[in-house]
């Protein structure tokens, strides 16, 4: 998935790419409720990148669940584009501004980073 400039200067923490078992919930673009396992692409500490098989709408809310801890975040679709296989590549913020929800410390985008 090609990253946006303009993404890139509005990142708050770096992405790391990392696959991380996680559940998704919600509804589907076409409205039917989904209910997928699938795996980050990559992660940051407001987000993440996954790919889904059902097509969800930009500005739609979703459940995420990751495996590992059984913790649950509510989060919204931010990009959905197609990706390989018949899926789609779904950015996701995080709702609340809480942090550490991968259990990794995310060091801040340094000025020179954003640029």
């Amino acid at each position: 998935m090609v990253v946006t400039a303009q993404a890139q200067r509005t990142r708050r923490t770096k992405r790391l790419g990392i696959a991380i078992l996680v559940a998704v919930r919600g509804t589907g673009a076409d409205g039917s409720l989904i209910t997928e396992r699938t795996k980050t692409v990559s992660i940051n500490d407001h987000g993440a990148l996954i790919t889904l098989s059902a097509n969800v709408a930009e500005g739609s809310r979703l459940s995420i669940e990751n495996k590992c801890t059984g913790e649950i975040r509510e989060c919204r679709a931010v990009s959905v584009l197609p990706a390989a296989k018949q899926r789609f590549a779904v950015g996701v913020e995080f709702l609340q501004g809480t942090t550490g929800f991968w259990g990794l410390y995310f060091p801040p985008q340094s000025d020179t980073e954003q640029e």
